[in-house]
């Protein structure tokens, strides 16, 4: 967007503020945890299955399942830089990488050291809070998890999964999109079942995280701004890189006999 929508920004942010007051205003507080503890009980209640679905459940948390899920990200994002024409291959590649450098600053400045480590605004996961929960790590001992947390809130996976859909939805749209949100709800499911967040870290705490960084960068001209100033700087290095590989070739042939 290249002008501020104010009318968009504002309701945006009143959602934000409504979510919050949901978590402390006691009648939809109330709701939230019957919401939280059901839905826990739900999910967690199906480790008591087969060893096959103990075992995907515990690979599905591990952390090498992070890079299976960054590079299915990547397959998302390189079907949305090479389907177009190469001419706007520039514009979609400066899209792309500043969704990733925004994504990684949210989570690491916002989510780490802001929420958790400044405001020290966290409690502990529902695994860590119910003594009937069940526990991947005593299921499963071989692979080593974290099915539990003191400080569940926001969810980081979630925050990434949200930012993913969101930015993908805004640039891509149509049935890409609709498969990008279908795979962040499902790297959403791990964290769940296992017990490692409440629901409400993620449909509250994530949610709104995603709502109040991107509003401002999608309701006011800053995506369109930096994203053409990446533009610039690769078709700029490109030029070079071609003005490099003809004074090579130049050089090259005055050498020769």
């Amino acid at each position: 967007m290249k002008r501020w929508n104010l009318k968009a920004l504002f309701l945006l942010h009143l959602l934000i503020l409504f979510l919050f007051a949901s978590l402390f205003f006691p009648p939809t507080k109330a709701l939230w945890k019957i919401l939280d503890t059901t839905l826990f009980h739900l999910l967690n209640s199906t480790l008591e299955g087969p060893l096959w679905w103990q075992t995907f459940w515990a690979a599905a948390n591990h952390p090498w399942a992070d890079w299976l899920e960054d590079l299915c990200i990547l397959s998302f994002f390189a079907a949305y830089l090479f389907t177009g024409s190469p001419f706007v291959r520039p514009r979609r590649l400066a899209e792309l990488l500043l969704c990733a450098a925004y994504s990684a600053a949210v989570i690491y400045f916002f989510n780490r050291l802001f929420i958790r480590e400044q405001l020290h605004y966290y409690w502990p996961s529902p695994s860590a809070f119910f003594e009937n929960a069940i526990h991947l790590n005593d299921k499963i001992p071989w692979i080593s998890i974290k099915d539990s947390s003191l400080k569940s809130f926001p969810g980081d996976h979630a925050t990434t999964a949200l930012l993913f859909a969101s930015f993908y939805g805004y640039l891509v749209r149509g049935r890409l999109a609709l498969f990008a949100a279908a795979y962040a709800a499902l790297l959403c499911l791990p964290r769940l079942i296992t017990g490692a967040h409440w629901v409400s870290d993620i449909l509250v705490g994530s949610a709104s995280i995603v709502l109040f960084f991107l509003s401002w960068l999608f309701c006011s001209p800053l995506f369109h701004t930096l994203s053409n100033l990446l533009e610039k700087s690769f078709i700029l290095l490109l030029r070079l890189k071609r003005k490099w590989a003809r004074l090579e070739f130049g050089a090259r042939d005055e050498l020769r006999p």
